[in-house]
């Protein structure tokens, strides 16, 4: 009986957190996709802006201020 309970109990708790669990995992994918595109952006900033004389801690504080 208390088997039977447990594949229960799990059974509702599976059905409950797999959408949960399969949300979290398109979000991670997509904050990925965002660090790297955030990683882009900044060394286009340090090259473009370092050209024009500015440094590169100057442009990354810049960009964390923006984040």
């Amino acid at each position: 009986m208390s088997q039977k309970l447990a594949g229960s109990t799990h059974d509702k708790l599976q059905q409950q957190m797999g959408p949960i669990h399969e949300e979290i995992g398109r979000v991670a994918v997509e904050m990925e996709k965002l660090r790297g595109e955030r990683a882009i952006l900044h060394a286009m900033a340090v090259d473009a802006l370092g050209k024009a004389g500015i440094s590169k801690d100057a442009v990354s504080q810049l960009a964390a201020a923006c984040w």
